[in-house]
């Protein structure tokens, strides 16, 4: 990058339009300016438009950046620009960057930064692209003159000098991260950072540290992995004994069965037996056809409540609500008048003959609606008195299900259990019809007994199905507690697997990192001793570590040093980062110019022919900012272009004309 021209407009004392223009044919470019003149204000101009920042002294505002007596005469509600544009050579293409700011003075006199006002922007001068604005215009920049070695392109001797002088450290550390930036070393540091370590929570290794402990915490519950396989297995052995004791009544209730049938065959001897115990058969294999319709919907009303919820914890429900069910219709029976007969309520309800009680007084409808309410206390308690008051209490909690699909499992469960105690009403009218028809009553008697005992046997079996259920429920927690350990030792192995991996390549990073910065320090600090060795009139040896901080030492290790000396070496350590970045094999076809501001009143004379005419040598560009001439210091045509800054008493105005124009 070669700077051909800079142009701005009311930044600071440069109140007015002015235009610089630099020497590209490798002399120097020299800037004279007494002090306050506006030397540094037009060194961080150049900052201010390539990078939107400066960096004046603490006395002065960063955001303040408008000429303050045209923000004075300014109207109120005005607006105003600050402006300045830069016009550079790179690849052998000519480029313009623009930045402007906005201030506006409100009706109270104040003056601030609008910075949706503002504008930065970079075009190319020539070819096809020629006046169009570039896309990514900070990353341009980025790639022609990179900010992080901005401090040392736009180069303040002053502040250098202070900075060996009192924080040597602190400008290692800057220098050190921004040659890390310049060589692409910081691709090592942001690696490094984001591997991190196991102390550093939000690092790779960090949450890898972390889910390894969350997994050991899992895994080192040993003993308790030790009572779940004890459970499982004495689990196991409860299943077994549940098994066995089904099978013993699953074979009992094939002898049953085969009896009732022989039993059934011995009553039915003639044609009208045979027609009670076909019409018998018929109500027990419809009460079993009910019983399983009655799971069905069981099952159903669970799977609406919950369709996790296994099926034991299904029963458990059905059954409470049976319960509760049965407990109302008993509750029922208590209000039936004693002697009162359910055949004499439905032949006085029902016989339309009938327009009297046997009382004598005429029956109406308030005394049919109470024998109807008398009607309904009877046993079997009809399902719907009792699903009316089952369906007012769950519309209650019906926001949660869907209360009809819901109450209708329900309400045919009901519907079930009546035709159930129809059937057995039935079969107990037909026992009594084949008792009365001869001399089987031993046989009736035999096959009551036998279907009780099926009854028992099936009521065993379910219970024994609901431990069974409660079993099986109990042995998948603890397997899964058991494969959730065996999968958390397996995790802390794979984590650990990583964090050792992690720590190999972090390990190897860093001695990447170190081996380049060693080899990069060693270049720089050669660099600056061959240059002291040129500038400075007495011997002293350059120390540099690997973390760029510079010593400088005569032959008794003592580092004091007057003014001058310290100058010197300020100019001579920019020249060797110059140098260096110039013999770079990545940098070696790129150019860097070197805006000087150096502070060549400390030097004598001999200092001053050093460092002018062996800084030049290190870069294809350098323009001085200077308080002193410097042209009987230079070899005739060294100083391609020259320019003085002219400024009023108050050092509040200032102009910069072509030409040394001192007296």
């Amino acid at each position: 990058m070669k700077i051909k021209s800079i142009e701005y407009c009311n930044f600071r004392n440069f109140a007015e339009q002015g235009k610089i223009e630099f020497a590209t044919d490798g002399s120097m470019t020299v800037i004279y300016g007494t002090n306050g003149d506006g030397k540094t204000t037009l060194h961080q101009l150049f900052q201010w438009i390539l990078y939107g920042k400066v960096n004046f002294n603490r006395t002065t505002s960063a955001d303040k950046l408008y000429n303050l007596e045209k923000g004075k005469k300014l109207s109120p509600e005005c607006s105003f620009k600050v402006w300045g544009q830069i016009e550079f050579e790179h690849n052998s293409e000519d480029y313009l960057v623009r930045r402007e700011w906005e201030y506006y003075k409100n009706k109270e006199g104040d003056i601030s930064h609008k910075s949706a006002g503002d504008e930065f922007f970079v075009q190319k001068m020539n070819g096809k692209e020629a006046g169009k604005d570039l896309d990514r215009p900070n990353a341009v920049i980025e790639d022609v003159l990179p900010s992080g070695l901005a401090p040392y392109f736009f180069f303040d001797g002053e502040t250098m000098i202070a900075d060996l002088k009192i924080r040597g450290t602190d400008s290692a550390k800057t220098l050190k991260k921004a040659l890390h930036s310049i060589f692409e070393l910081e691709i090592y540091e942001k690696a490094l950072t984001d591997i991190g370590s196991k102390a550093k929570t939000q690092s790779t290794l960090g949450q890898l540290e972390r889910k390894r402990k969350d997994a050991q915490e899992k895994a080192t519950t040993e003993t308790k992995q030790k009572e779940y396989i004890r459970d499982i297995t004495i689990l196991d052995e409860k299943l077994e004994l549940i098994d066995n004791e089904n099978f013993e009544y699953e074979s009992r209730l094939e002898e049953y069965t085969r009896r009732i049938s022989e039993i059934s065959e011995l009553i039915g001897t003639n044609k009208s037996k045979k027609q009670l115990e076909r019409n018998r058969g018929a109500f027990v294999g419809n009460i079993s056809k009910y019983d399983g319709d009655i799971k069905e919907k069981m099952i159903g009303f669970g799977g609406e409540i919950d369709a996790n919820y296994a099926y034991l914890l299904l029963t458990g429900v059905i059954q409470d609500a049976k319960k509760r069910l049965y407990m109302q219709v008993q509750s029922e029976e208590k209000k039936i008048i004693p002697g009162l007969a359910k055949e004499l309520l439905i032949s006085l309800i029902q016989d339309p003959n009938h327009k009297k009680c046997i009382c004598g007084h005429e029956i109406g409808r308030e005394e049919i609606k109470v024998l109807e309410e008398w009607k309904s206390y009877f046993p079997p308690a009809s399902y719907k008195s009792t699903y009316d008051k089952f369906t007012r209490n769950a519309n209650k909690f019906s926001r949660s299900y869907d209360e009809k699909k819901l109450l209708g499992y329900f309400k045919d469960i009901l519907e079930l259990k009546d035709r159930i105690r129809e059937a057995e009403e039935q079969i107990a009218d037909i026992d009594k019809e084949l008792s009365g028809a001869g001399n089987i009553d031993d046989l009736i008697s035999e096959r009551m007994d036998i279907e009780k005992k099926i009854k028992e046997i099936n009521n065993n079996i379910s219970e024994n199905n609901k431990r069974k259920g409660e079993f099986e429920h109990q042995k998948k927690i603890r397997e899964r507690a058991v494969q959730n350990i065996e999968n958390a030792s397996a995790e802390v192995q794979k984590y650990q697997g990583w964090i050792e991996l992690m720590e190999g390549v972090s390990t190897a990073i860093r001695g990447m990192l170190v081996l380049e910065t060693r080899e990069y320090s060693k270049m720089l600090r050669k660099e600056i001793q061959d240059l002291i060795d040129s500038m400075l009139t007495s011997k002293r040896e350059v120390f540099l570590n690997e973390d760029f901080q510079l010593q400088v030492k005569d032959s008794y290790g003592d580092e004091s040093k007057s003014e001058g000396q310290f100058a010197v070496i300020s100019f001579a350590y920019i020249g060797g980062i110059l140098k260096v970045l110039k013999n770079h094999e990545k940098l070696s076809g790129k150019e860097y110019p070197l805006i000087l501001d150096g502070p060549f009143s400390k030097l004598d004379e001999e200092q001053k022919h050093n460092v002018v005419t062996e800084i030049p040598r290190y870069a294809p560009q350098v323009v001085i900012f200077s308080k002193d001439p410097l042209e009987k210091f230079v070899e005739e045509g060294a100083i391609g272009k020259t320019w003085t800054i002219q400024s009023n008493d108050e050092k509040n105005y200032a102009v910069v004309r072509e030409g040394f124009l001192w007296k």
